[in-house]
Order: structure tokens, then C-alpha cells, then sequence
């Protein structure tokens, strides 16, 4: 369970947290649409929606999920620095990740093709877009009405910003949506690092989430 609630939180990260020269909250709703036979049962406990607060190249991405889990993700999308800080029901532990060069290479390498297809979200008009990388496809629904995602995106080559994108992670399908966008002054201790939680490394990681 853990595995699959971190793989939706780097999906998250992955889309949302580069925005630059915006400045406010974001709020996006998950859509399940394909669950797994193993987690029947287990919806409650998966995220409904995650709110996106954005400043500069800092971004912060708040996560509350069932039984009192709740995650949060602090992005620097200058320096390309991820920290992800999950409260199992009390085990606080965090995790920080740089992305490496070889990374950055294969990010480089996705097919995004945009099509002619439109429909409005939340009020702004966006366009369809289908990245394609390792086999796989993903939608993506972005407005130019929004600004452009900054560099080091892990979509790049879309100039806009995602509104909406359909993956597949961990057997799943999910839909995630802009149900809300607020533009506001944002204070910058909002990006602070939290206290209370223990640090993990990489292998430490790879031991929690069955080597992921």
C-alpha cells in the first residue's frame, strides 16, 4: 500500500510542481478509474485530491489521505531538489531526491504530440497533448491561459499548464483535475523543511516500498 501511495505522489510531483512566474494554489481532484483487485476495499484509504501551492521556482504539494496519512512534497525546480515528507499514522519519515543526469536524458526523450483536440477546465481553455515514453502514453489536457512550466519539467516541450492528465501507476488508472486555481501572495516560509521527521536514504527507501 505504501508503494502505490508513493508512486501517486511522484505522479504528481512529476506534472504539477514546475509551474514558474505563478504565484498561488492549485487544487487538484483524483479520479480513480481502474483500481486493482488486491486494493478492493482499500479506496478510503488512497488520495481524493491534493492542493499545489506555488512561489517562484518553490513548490509545495499537500497530500491528506485516509486514517490520517497524509503526505507532502517541497520542490526546487531551479536546483531540480525533491523532498517528500509521508506521516504514516505517526512514523514520520522523508525522503530527498536530486534528479540525476541520466534522467534528465531519458526525460528528454518522451514524444509529446499535440493535437487539435479542446475543452474547457475550470474556465480555461485547453488542448490535448499524448506523451509517449518506454511504451507507455499518457494524456495531458494544458492551457496557454496559464503560464509555461519552467525548465527541468517532466514535461517539457508543452508550453502551457497541465490541467488535467491520465496515467497508469502501480495497475491503476487515474485521472487527476484542476478543480480550483487561485492566484495569491504565497510567503516563503511556506517551503520551510518541517521538523519531526526521519531523514531516509535511497536504500532505506528501496527496503519500505519493495524496491521501488
Amino acid at each position: 500500500m505504501k508503494k502505490i501511495i508513493l508512486g501517486l505522489a511522484l505522479v504528481a510531483s512529476t506534472f504539477a510542481v514546475n509551474a514558474q512566474k505563478f504565484e498561488g494554489e492549485v487544487v487538484m481532484n483524483y479520479t480513480y478509474n481502474e483500481i486493482p483487485e488486491e486494493m478492493a476495499g482499500m479506496e478510503a484509504m488512497l488520495p481524493q485530491e491534493m492542493t499545489i501551492t506555488v512561489k517562484n521556482n518553490m513548490s509545495k504539494i499537500n497530500m491528506p489521505m485516509g486514517m490520517g496519512m497524509k503526505m507532502s512534497i517541497i520542490s526546487n525546480s531551479k536546483s531540480k531538489k525533491v523532498s517528500i515528507f509521508m506521516d504514516m499514522m505517526g512514523q514520520k519519515i522523508a525522503f530527498e531526491k536530486t534528479a540525476t543526469k541520466e534522467e534528465e536524458e531519458k526525460i528528454s526523450k518522451q514524444n509529446i504530440k499535440v493535437t487539435s483536440e479542446t475543452k474547457t477546465i475550470s474556465g480555461y481553455k485547453c488542448t490535448k497533448a499524448i506523451i509517449t515514453a518506454d511504451g507507455n502514453e499518457t494524456e495531458v489536457w494544458f492551457t496557454k491561459e496559464l503560464p509555461t512550466l519552467g525548465s527541468g519539467s517532466q514535461i517539457k516541450g508543452i508550453k502551457g499548464f497541465p490541467m488535467e492528465y491520465t496515467v497508469n501507476t502501480k495497475g491503476m488508472n487515474i485521472t487527476i483535475s484542476t478543480s480550483k486555481i487561485t492566484k495569491k501572495s504565497v510567503d516563503s516560509s511556506t517551503f520551510k523543511i518541517p521538523e519531526g521527521y526521519e531523514m531516509k536514504s535511497e536504500e532505506d527507501l528501496k527496503g519500505l516500498f519493495g524496491g521501488m
